[in-house]
């Protein structure tokens, strides 16, 4: 729903208004291990106490969120495509069960998604929010498929939570410049994105081989794309 959706001056700039309405000092906030360095450092302004959920190589494991490690926290961070900096991709069964753990966590579960369009290997799956449309919080940004200049990502988040974020986000810059969205709403408004998506698509997948084949010829490990 619109009124679920807030365009922020970059999704970077979603972290920050996340923090500042839901960190306080000491809080507990729910990370993945490793996680990205920007969420870290747009949370870490408000001096929560990190948290690390365990992973293994597909991504962040459900079953780990239980009540002893998840008492008190403010939220859970978590990137299902191409996590940065692993590169894990969740599969769908994990995605499942933290969209239903997000049903009846006292807390926000942020869906950080960035890269999801941009999947060279496949279909890509289905985002949390899908899911569970009243429990996610998800974050996307126009960097990653169209020009990372142009500082336009989004939020959607539950909409008692979207007011708060409002109020945030005007005390910080009143309102991302209506120029650089105009910009975006004409370029994207008769599908070029359709079209162009996939063509950086196949440029990435082209990059991504010659990176492994010539990995490969050097003798490095590397792991499997």
């Amino acid at each position: 729903r619109a009124s679920q959706v807030l365009i922020t001056t970059g999704s970077q700039q979603a972290l920050d208004l996340l923090g500042k309405v839901l960190v306080c000092p000491e809080s507990p906030v729910l990370v993945e291990t490793p996680t990205y360095l920007g969420a870290l450092q747009s949370f870490s302004m408000y001096e929560p106490r990190y948290v690390q959920v365990p992973t293994d190589d597909n991504g962040l494991i459900p079953e780990a969120l239980t009540p002893e490690l998840t008492k008190g926290a403010r939220l859970l961070y978590a990137q299902p495509n191409f996590q940065n900096p692993t590169g894990r991709r969740l599969p769908i069964e994990r995605r499942r069960a933290l969209a239903e753990f997000a049903k009846s966590a006292p807390f926000p579960v942020i869906e950080d998604d960035p890269y999801g369009a941009l999947d060279y290997r496949g279909e890509p799956l289905p985002t949390m929010l899908s899911m569970s449309p009243d429990h996610i919080v998800h974050l996307g940004s126009f960097s990653k498929v169209l020009a990372p200049g142009l500082r336009i990502g989004y939020i959607i988040a539950p909409e008692e939570l979207h007011f708060k974020l409002v109020q945030a986000k005007q005390a910080t810059d009143l309102h991302t410049p209506s120029f650089t969205q105009r910009i975006v709403h004409e370029v994207v408004k008769d599908g070029f994105l359709d079209t162009h998506v996939p063509k950086i698509r196949a440029l990435y997948r082209d990059q991504c081989e010659a990176m492994l084949g010539s990995l490969e010829r050097s003798n490095a490990t590397c792991p499997k794309a």
